[in-house]
């Protein structure tokens, strides 16, 4: 019995490369969506420090800070300097006084709660010299 001729079929250069590029952008896609699982867990995390709501977690989420634990011991005024250049404008100064509550809250195990108000952490209350 003679055998049948099997027909083989050769993809052209280009379904390769459709092929390849297919699986570059399935690769992407599963890396976007693990990457805005780990920010919405990080942005409800970061929500939980006294005075910082939705936008502030997203500002600290922007300066890489994506947990409660990332901020303990910072320097306030620097993550404050760095969001300034960010955002390539000044921003106000409060936002200053949220981070140092926030590495407060983060790098101590009790809390003082008047220290966990924002305002408490404004340069006057703390004779802060402004540089």
């Amino acid at each position: 019995m003679k055998s049948m001729p099997t027909k083989i079929s050769k993809k052209s250069n280009n379904e390769t490369l459709t092929d390849q590029a297919a699986e570059q952008l399935a690769s992407l896609f599963i890396k976007h969506a693990q990457y805005n699982r780990k920010k919405k867990e990080s942005l409800k995390e970061l929500e939980t420090i006294p005075g910082v709501g939705k936008s502030i977690a997203v500002d600290l989420f922007d300066l890489g800070i994506n947990s409660i634990a990332a901020l303990k011991d910072r320097d306030p005024q620097s993550l404050y300097n760095r969001l300034c250049e960010i955002r390539s404008s000044k921003i106000d100064r409060c936002m200053l006084y949220v981070f140092r509550c926030a590495v407060y809250f983060a790098s101590h195990k009790r809390h003082d709660p008047k220290k966990l108000d924002w305002w408490y952490w404004n340069d006057k209350e703390n004779n802060i010299i402004l540089k």
